[in-house]
């Protein structure tokens, strides 16, 4: 038998090496010697089937991509119209602001008199504003100043209300009628008449 101090393996509680690794101790081994094989990995988990609900098909690829477009196309608006002020030239601001101030003054004389439409086209000046933040970034909002009183108006009713003092000339858009809720048992059936009681009558006699 093998003394205690001889094998420091049997001293310390583990097994002996094996031959390849008692090699290697020993500096008896090949520099080129294989290292010893890696553990075997774990054996893989099964593919866990896929939910019909989330899985993906051609025609959610299209629908993505549609939405994808319509994205890019509105923020490529949105860019278009913030820089849109800046390429306006004075000429064209100017043009621009003539023909919302005729506006103006044709529908003053579509919803109260000539002498009302003229008052507007001497008085009335208009200004344009870009919106900067929001949604709505790049779009336009016209006011309309009366400079003798300092008032200003953001629309044509504005105008026709509060500067001229015509109560009947507002928006030409009509409102939509409020309609009531229909009252209970309003849409149901009425009740069928009670079938007529059956009488049986006598044979006719010869």
């Amino acid at each position: 038998p093998r003394s205690l101090a001889a094998d420091p393996f049997a001293v310390a509680g583990v097994l002996p090496p094996g031959p390849a690794v008692s090699a290697l101790l020993a500096g008896d081994a090949p520099a080129n010697a294989a290292p010893p094989a890696p553990p075997a990995a774990p054996p893989a988990e099964p593919e866990k089937p896929v939910d019909p609900r989330f899985e993906i098909s051609d025609r959610d690829r299209v629908e993505a991509r549609k939405w994808l477009t319509y994205l890019v196309e509105r923020e490529r608006a949105n860019r278009q119209g913030k820089t849109q002020k800046s390429h306006l030239t004075d000429d064209e601001m100017q043009v621009m602001l003539d023909d919302r101030h005729q506006k103006l003054v044709d529908h003053v004389r579509s919803c109260s008199t000539e002498e009302h439409a003229e008052r507007v086209r001497k008085e009335i000046r208009v200004s344009v504003s870009f919106r900067k933040t929001g949604d709505t970034e790049g779009g336009k909002d016209f006011y309309f100043h009366h400079d003798k009183t300092g008032g200003r108006y953001r629309s044509n009713g504005e105008v026709l209300k509060k500067f001229l003092g015509v109560l009947t000339g507002g928006s030409s858009r009509k409102k939509p009628k409020r309609t009531s809720a229909p009252k209970p048992g309003a849409f149901e059936e009425p009740a069928a008449a009670p079938a007529p009681a059956f009488v049986p009558q006598a044979p006719p006699v010869a």
